[in-house]
């Protein structure tokens, strides 16, 4: 999605999102059972393309997102 707009009203900066939905269980105690959205997301300059900068991005993005639902599951630990 385009982020931030130049003068010519040409965006400066796309924002790559990625969101999953995950649903955790619990066996021993299903009262401990959660299920929530996670997003990240990562900036890119618009004079790049996509397919220029994805795996980079998406990997910095996989990664915020893998330490968040960690955070979430082992929060009680």
């Amino acid at each position: 999605q385009p982020m931030a707009l130049k003068a010519d009203a040409v965006s400066a900066q796309t924002r790559l999102t990625v969101a999953v939905k995950i649903r955790c269980r619990n066996f021993k105690d299903p009262k401990k059972d959660w299920e929530q959205s996670f997003s990240a997301y990562q900036d890119y300059d618009s004079e790049n393309n996509l397919s220029d900068v994805e795996d980079e991005l998406v990997e910095q993005i996989v990664d915020e997102l893998t330490e968040n639902i960690f955070n979430k599951a082992f929060a009680d630990w």
